[in-house]
């Protein structure tokens, strides 16, 4: 039963960084694309 919850664990852990990891990659895209939008505008 240890074995398993252990696995379970990283998994999830795991799951939880490349969560993190994706939301900031978002973030970055969207600011750097409306950054291109405001240098278009001026």
């Amino acid at each position: 039963m240890g074995k398993l919850q252990e696995v379970e664990g990283i998994i999830k852990g795991m799951l939880m960084t490349l969560d993190i990891r994706i939301g900031t990659d978002i973030v970055v895209i969207k600011s750097s694309s409306l950054l291109l939008n405001l240098a278009r505008c001026y």
